[in-house]
């Protein structure tokens, strides 16, 4: 009798391998939709040009914080173990935890978003600048308090919070959105970010205690 299904292992197996090799795209992604942003939306579409552009400017970010130089759940889980005495040896976040994390928000929400934001209302997209300035004031924040490097803070400074503010004063000059849509967006961004915290936190106080 057969224990499962071929294709479900195969599925299993591609899932599987998507959990830890996602961040290998990520250079390819960033450097395509890059020169595809400027060859096709930045001529026509200017404004909404600084909501898309936000996605290869995360595609660096992620790049930086996985893959190259990478370390990014090492660090997390070292800041975590500190403040919470959880196991230095288990990562706070599985692979396929920061798998969906990332993809999720990055490489979904992101272009889903600035999509409706061009084919249905400016709005849709506002909250994807003020996200990618957050999560880089986050790095700087991680920064000064440990005093040493975190995987993302270079691109945080060279790319998210000078790209990120750039775009939010541009759309803001070009009046497609008011008060309130702005006020919404910032309450999204900080929504995710509160997120991601609440749910690394409470991976992390779920996580064994060293036994000495």
């Amino acid at each position: 009798m057969e224990d499962k299904c071929p294709c479900r292992c195969r599925f299993s197996a591609a899932t599987s391998w998507l959990h830890t090799h996602w961040q290998y795209g990520t250079p390819f992604l960033a450097i395509y939709t890059t020169f595809f942003l400027l060859l096709f939306v930045y001529p026509t579409e200017t404004p909404l040009f600084w909501i898309w552009i936000c996605l290869p400017v995360y595609f660096v970010h992620q790049c930086e914080e996985y893959l190259w130089p990478g370390g990014f759940m090492t660090m997390l889980t070292h800041r975590f173990t500190k403040k919470n005495g959880s196991d230095p040896n288990t990562l706070v976040l599985s692979a396929r935890e920061a798998y969906w994390i990332n993809v999720g928000i990055v490489w979904a929400l992101f272009p889903a978003s600035a999509l409706a934001a061009m084919v249905v209302d400016p709005i849709w997209g506002l909250w994807i600048p003020c996200f990618t300035v957050l999560n880089g004031l986050s790095h700087i924040i991680a920064w000064m308090q440990d005093r040493s490097y975190n995987p993302g803070l270079v691109a945080s400074l060279a790319l998210n919070i000078p790209v990120g503010t750039a775009a939010i004063l541009i759309l803001t000059s070009s009046d497609i959105a008011g008060f309130v849509a702005w006020a919404a967006a910032i309450l999204i961004a900080v929504g995710f970010m509160a997120f991601i915290a609440g749910y690394v936190t409470y991976q992390s106080h779920n996580r064994h205690p060293v036994l000495h």
